[in-house]
């Protein structure tokens, strides 16, 4: 009986360890892959994924799930990766195939040539997918490829040790997911011009490593009833970039695979190299919308995918068109200097937020023409207006409103997050607190919260210091 206890024992700690091991890896270990939609927004998708797009951050960067989604209902996922070389691409495919099949692979192609490996490139493949006989076939092959020693072979395999110092550096997301809704593409309206790249028809010798990923690529998907697609992203590209790309399409091609050059072919799809590239090396969001309204007639044209608009499971494709909407709308409203303008654009999107507006101090000192009768177009009276104090906007509808009080406490919930309002005797402006947040006004005149409720974040914030004129003075915010 002792030794069958002393068993029970043994084995009731060694898998309490193993839990609390697992649980410990689970908050520490890696979760950005440095570009797209990561993998566990991909692993916790229950839905068939029609369309995955593999590679590099320019994979993150061309392809725009929402256009695929809002404009023919095309389900895709941006599984990619910063600076992922041919082997962690191969990887991606399998593990993608394995777990959510898609119809079409579609394999971005600008680092599929480079051999150039680095450790932070490694991880972002390897240590943020699940633990898996393809995670550990990768690794070893990536530790002998590139002489790696023993001892980040096992630190690999164990993941532990690589991760578990991280403790340092944990953010919210390291607990709870806080952004399911993104499916890939993030953007940017960046724009540096630069000047159009001379077009090469020369080829060069690819490399055996670089055949033998691409060859394993194209044999998994057409395994499997994957119908790989091939595309080079425009950028500046070299001569020898060029040359590249070319011997590539015709290796693909020589397979019997497409291949979309928009490197070769960036005049026919309207790429300007003034007005279209964020940087050297990616599209901003005007050139992605160009090339992923190509990359969409070839899907919607070639392939038999169906749209998946209005189907169930299917509503995190709708929050990411949500998402990309609103970010486009920060950049714009943070584009307002003056509060004439900003309360213009405002007014024709406040009614899709949960919108404070909070009128401080000695507001009308500059004369009530800076706010009044702006306001009245967010159902504000105007007897409200000249009382002052907080009005909570929600679904184009006040739903608080201070009502000029010198002391209060209001709470409610916007969605998931508390929203706490009070104001005491001692306060010269009333106290505001989102969540974690502390947006609190600091000047007499107007201050404003925007709030996307379905998504959980904050849209905009700013203020105006009326002492100092009708200037928006914009809050610091994360991206």
């Amino acid at each position: 009986m002792k030794k069958n206890a002393f068993l029970f024992e043994i084995t009731a700690f060694v898998l309490l360890l193993i839990i609390t091991v697992s649980q410990l890896y689970g908050i520490l270990r890696y979760k950005n892959t440095g570009s797209g939609g990561g993998a566990d927004n991909f692993y916790s998708t229950d839905v068939p994924i029609d369309v995955v797009i593999f590679g590099s951050s320019h994979a993150a960067c061309t392809v725009n799930n929402g256009i695929l989604w809002s404009e023919n209902g095309i389900a895709s996922y941006t599984l990619s990766a910063g600076g992922q070389l041919g082997d962690g691409t191969e990887y991606f495919v399998k593990e993608v195939i394995a777990n959510n099949k898609p119809k079409v692979a579609l394999i971005e192609t600008y680092l599929l040539l480079s051999e150039e490996f680095t450790l932070d490139s490694f991880y972002r493949s390897a240590l943020t997918s699940k633990f898996s006989p393809r995670f550990i076939d990768y690794t070893l092959n990536v530790v002998r490829n590139n002489k790696l020693d023993r001892t980040t072979l096992e630190d690999m395999l164990l993941r532990l040790p690589i991760v578990h110092s991280r403790y340092k550096e944990l953010t919210r997301e390291d607990f709870i997911s806080t952004e399911e809704y993104i499916r890939g593409y993030r953007g940017s309206i960046e724009t540096i011009a630069f000047e159009p790249i001379q077009i090469s028809e020369g080829t060069v010798e690819l490399s055996e490593s670089t055949l033998i990923h691409v060859d394993k690529i194209i044999e998994v998907c057409q395994s499997n009833g994957v119908e790989p697609v091939f595309f080079a992203a425009p950028y500046c590209a070299s001569e020898e970039q060029q040359n590249q790309q070319n011997a590539l399409q015709a290796h693909v091609e020589s397979k019997g695979c497409r291949f979309l050059n928009y490197i070769k072919d960036y005049q026919e799809y309207g790429i300007d190299f003034s007005k279209d590239l964020r940087d050297t090396d990616h599209l901003n969001d005007y050139g992605a919308e160009k090339i992923t309204r190509a990359i969409s007639d070839v899907l919607v044209s070639e392939y038999s995918l169906p749209d998946r608009r209005g189907e169930s499971g299917y509503e995190l494709w709708d929050d990411h068109v949500r998402y990309l909407s609103d970010r486009q709308f920060r950049y714009n409203i943070r584009e307002c200097n003056e509060v004439s303008e900003y309360l213009d654009l405002l007014k024709d999107r406040y009614s899709d937020f949960s919108v404070l507006i909070s009128l401080n101090g000695n507001y009308r000192a500059v004369g009530d023409d800076a706010f009044w009768p702006a306001l009245a177009d967010f159902g504000i009276s105007q007897e409200d207006y000249e009382k002052g104090g907080i009005f909570v906007l929600r679904s184009g509808n006040v739903s608080w409103y201070s009502d000029g009080s010198a002391e209060f406490s209001h709470y409610e919930e916007l969605g998931t997050t508390d929203l706490n309002i009070y104001k005491t005797e001692n306060d010269e402006f009333a106290n505001i607190i989102l969540g974690e947040d502390i947006f609190s006004p600091e000047y007499n005149g107007i201050s404003i919260l925007v709030f996307d409720e379905k998504l959980d974040y904050i849209v905009d914030a700013m203020q105006v210091n009326v002492y100092n004129g009708t200037e928006v003075i914009k809050a610091e915010l994360g991206d």
